[in-house]
């Protein structure tokens, strides 16, 4: 799948990747993401979103079903407010799926021009800028964009919300599940994990969310006087690595004045063990 010039979607030895032409290295995906939607890991089910809501579609007999039946504009399910890609996480059993309802209802709208848009007719002579409207919370404002988490079951169309307050969109990025990857399951199919980046990004935590009751604990977080960073940069992806296989995460942190890495026990939210250290920093995880 063509993502962009840069970027490509695959299939390959039974795994989904993406590969990054600018930085020349391929980064693995729970799900091959498409305008159609998000594929189940058994190759059976579809997850996308139609009319504000997430669907389910079965591949095998091309029959279709709404799982939600609450989203609006302004509210709406499995979308980004920067990225058309299907925000769904598929469980490893492919009974579940962990996404969000996007809440823009109380946002304030800005106002913002497309220079040269796509759909002007050919020729220069007849492009006109075109005037459009985002809906993008401003610093100090009250009311910002918020996800509200939840996990749906595929076959009941059950679903559990998260025990935990709204969380603050922070980047532009290609979305939440998506290449920021900011919530993963770990492999019982019970539990999924995710990131919640205080408003500011002086706090970042990592949140544990069990989604046949809801309830979710905070396993650690980081403060800063400042902000804490995920990332290098708004450009880059946040460089953190779930290993579902021995409920572990490798955690980035400059919480030492330089940015390394630290390997967490996600069963006790304990540091296990320092991974690099020194006067440098870290700059990709490039393989585990």
């Amino acid at each position: 799948i063509n993502l962009c010039p840069l970027r490509v979607q695959f299939q390959s030895a039974g795994k989904n990747w993406l590969f990054d032409a600018e930085k020349n290295h391929c980064l693995e995906f729970d799900a091959l993401v498409g305008s159609d939607g998000v594929r189940s890991p058994d190759g059976k089910k579809t997850a996308f979103v139609r009319d504000h809501n997430i669907w389910i579609r079965d591949d095998l007999i091309n029959k279709e079903q709404a799982l939600t039946h609450n989203g609006v504009v302004d509210n709406t399910y499995g979308s980004a407010p920067w990225s058309a890609k299907v925000q769904v996480l598929w469980s490893p059993d492919s009974q579940q799926i962990f996404t969000h309802q996007l809440d823009l209802r109380q946002v304030t709208t800005r106002a913002l021009m497309d220079h040269v848009p796509h759909d002007a007719p050919f020729g220069a002579q007849r492009v006109r800028p075109k005037l459009l409207e985002q809906k993008m919370a401003y610093p100090g404002d009250k009311q910002v964009e918020a996800y509200r988490l939840s996990a749906i079951d595929v076959n009941t169309g059950e679903m559990q919300m998260a025990d935990y307050d709204p969380l603050p969109f922070f980047c532009m990025g290609e979305g939440f599940f998506s290449e920021e990857k900011l919530g993963w399951w770990a492999n019982d199919g019970r539990r999924v994990f995710f990131v919640d980046v205080v408003r500011g990004a002086n706090t970042v935590r990592v949140v544990e969310f069990d989604t046949q009751t809801g309830a979710t604990r905070v396993l650690f977080e980081e403060s800063s006087d400042t902000f804490v960073k995920i990332s290098h940069s708004s450009l880059e992806f946040p460089l953190f690595m779930p290993l579902p296989d021995s409920d572990e995460l490798i955690w980035l942190s400059e919480r030492t004045g330089w940015a390394h890495l630290y390997l967490y026990d996600l069963n006790s939210g304990q540091l296990k063990q320092v991974l690099t250290e020194g006067a440098w920093l870290v700059r990709n995880i490039l393989q585990v």
